[in-house]
């Protein structure tokens, strides 16, 4: 929270432990920090509520998500692509 608050940063990536996404994405969303964290955003489905409403309260904007652009299977698909066609 004091990092958070010291430099206030755009955007904040969260890569801990599930365990610690809530408490860290809500000292950013209070503060109007858009957060990224990684899967799964939180533990609960109350907690993912709690966050989206204390963050639609400042403004800020949630996006969980899963890297996974280099594992073999996006890499097999990248090379399909042509094949496939447009990706919708």
């Amino acid at each position: 929270a004091q990092l958070i608050e010291r430099e206030r940063p755009e955007v904040l990536h969260v890569c801990t432990p599930t365990a610690s996404h809530l408490e860290i994405a809500e000292a950013a969303v209070a503060v109007g920090i858009n957060v990224f964290v990684e899967k799964p955003l939180v533990e609960t489905a109350a907690e993912t509520i709690r966050l989206y409403d204390a963050a639609r309260r400042k403004g800020a904007r949630i996006c969980p998500a899963h890297q996974f652009a280099f594992q073999p299977g996006a890499e097999k698909a990248k090379k399909w692509m042509p094949g496939i066609g447009r990706a919708i």
